[in-house]
C-alpha cells in the first residue's frame, strides 16, 4: 500500500533524480526515491547489526560462550578436514 507524502528537495538532487529515471533506474521519480529510501533503512539496519556484534565481541561472558562451542565443535570439524591439511 503506497501513501501520498510530499518532500523538499534541492534543484540538483531533482535533477539528478529526472535524469536518472530518464536513463532507465526506475519507472518514474517515486519509485526511484522510495528505492533510495528503502536502500538507506536497509544500510542504516546492517550497520545497527553490526554495532551489536563488535559490542557482543567485547563481552567476556560472550566470548566465553563462543571458545566453548568452538571448543565442542573441534572434533566435528577435525573429521571434516581432507587429509594432509
Amino acid at each position: 500500500m503506497s501513501r501520498k507524502v510530499t518532500y523538499q528537495l534541492d534543484e540538483e538532487t531533482v535533477r539528478q533524480v529526472k535524469s536518472a529515471v530518464e536513463l532507465g533506474s526506475a519507472r518514474n521519480m517515486s519509485e526511484f526515491v522510495e528505492d533510495a529510501l528503502r536502500e538507506k533503512l536497509t544500510e542504516m539496519h546492517r550497520a545497527a547489526i553490526r554495532a551489536e556484534i563488535r559490542r557482543a565481541t567485547e563481552d567476556p561472558l560472550f566470548r566465553a560462550d563462543v571458545e566453548e562451542i568452538s571448543r565442542q565443535f573441534e572434533p566435528v570439524d577435525w573429521e571434516d578436514t581432507p587429509e594432509g591439511e
